[in-house]
């Protein structure tokens, strides 16, 4: 059962992030900039 939740809840955040503008991932307090405008940063 955590494998489907984990499996769902990864879905669902790529269709999220697919949807917007800006992406910012914030781990341990630091903030990453995944995606700009519209674009992949990297």
């Amino acid at each position: 059962m955590a494998q489907r939740f984990r499996d769902c809840a990864g879905r669902c955040n790529q269709l999220i992030a697919a949807a917007a503008v800006t992406v910012t991932l914030v781990v341990f307090g630091l903030p990453l900039l995944l995606k700009s405008e519209g674009k992949a940063v990297g």
